[in-house]
């Protein structure tokens, strides 16, 4: 008889081992992917705690950012036609205070890029190289600002004594208008 418990309770723990591995095993499975996944959390709740931190700064950055880019761009309210017209009337005032001459200019269709528009504007002008310096140290101090894309300097084709020490000069300018 005292064999027969002895073989009972040799079963029953087989038994209770056999449905306790699953269980452990789950158990393991378990606590291994919460840890893994605690890891994973407690950098990302850095990482937004950081910027928690931070926001003061960055609301400061942001609205310095758009004083500036305010300054620098046409307002959302002025259509891409007026800012070109603008921007050529104020190319060629420019032009003019230099002693630089337009033969031509064109005002070219608007581009989208990064959440503003470029108005961009292709004109020739005529001057000496005074001119082109004065030209070309009076746009920077434009607001809206007024960009060079591209220039291009030649000698001028005419062959008179007038035109002696002429350029050609091929320039394309943009200005940014911000979008609604």
């Amino acid at each position: 008889m005292r064999q027969r418990a002895y073989l009972s309770v040799g079963f029953l723990v087989v038994l209770v081992m056999l449905f306790a591995v699953p269980v452990v095993d789950q158990f393991l499975f378990r606590y291994s992917w919460a840890t893994q996944t605690l890891a994973e959390i407690e950098s990302r709740h850095a990482r937004l705690l950081g910027l928690r931190d931070a926001a003061p700064r960055i609301k400061a950055a942001l609205a310095e950012s758009l004083t500036v880019l305010e300054r620098h761009a046409y307002p959302a309210e002025i259509g891409s036609g007026r800012v070109g017209a603008d921007l050529q009337q104020r190319v060629r005032r420019i032009a003019e205070a230099a002693g630089v001459t337009v033969v031509g200019s064109q005002i070219l269709p608007p581009r989208e890029t990064a959440g503003v528009e470029l108005v961009p504007l292709s004109a020739t002008l005529d001057a000496d190289t005074n001119g082109l310096a004065d030209f070309l140290l009076a746009l920077p101090v434009e607001r809206p600002s007024i960009q060079v894309d591209n220039i291009e300097v030649t000698s001028s084709r005419q062959r008179t004594s007038a035109a002696e020490g002429r350029i050609r000069i091929q320039i394309n300018v943009s200005s940014i208008r911000l979008l609604p």
